[in-house]
């Protein structure tokens, strides 16, 4: 577990749980190895990491009807100095997850995931946010093992049943 109180691979509150089939049967629409850069030998950005899950979610929809909710929260990106603090204005705060899945299971309100190229970590602003939303009661998964492992903590967070269950 690290210091925000996620486990990088998988939360505390989703550790244990069997979820490689559920992710297994997308690996031959989405393969990771189709999203590295050739060339490079680069790994998948984080866009193209969030786009296979959103990808993979669409496509489990008949078996998770709940990821129907599952949204994102556009807070990356170069703007202007304009145009961001019109954004900051309108409610931007910096470091806040990219997934929101508002969805209560468990102990859970809902479950928050931030995405990460792979290697890379946490920002400080970040870590805040993560650990402020697990200590009011939210599941929070850092995605920086690509989408599949971000697929399975989203299976395993929406297998939970009781208060005492935990990931």
């Amino acid at each position: 577990v690290t210091k925000t109180g996620c486990d990088p691979l998988l939360p505390p509150c989703l550790k244990g749980r069997g979820t490689a089939q559920a992710v297994e049967g997308y690996k031959y629409i989405l393969k990771r190895s189709e999203l590295i850069d050739i060339q490079n030998n680069t790994p998948p950005i984080e866009a193209q990491e969030q786009k296979a899950l959103f990808t993979w979610a669409e496509l489990s929809l008949g078996k998770y009807p709940d990821l129907k909710w599952m949204y994102h929260i556009p807070n990356e990106g170069k703007r202007s100095k304009s145009n961001g603090a019109e954004l900051v204005r309108q409610g931007l705060k910096k470091g806040v997850p990219d997934i929101c899945l508002p969805v209560p299971r468990g102990k859970y309100h809902g479950l928050y995931i931030e995405m990460k190229r792979v290697g890379e970590t946490l920002r400080d602003d970040q870590k805040k946010w993560m650990q402020a939303l697990a200590k009011n009661g939210y599941c929070c998964y850092t995605g920086d093992k690509g989408w599949e492992d971000a697929a399975k903590a989203i299976v395993m967070y929406l297998n939970l049943k009781g208060e005492e269950d935990e990931i």
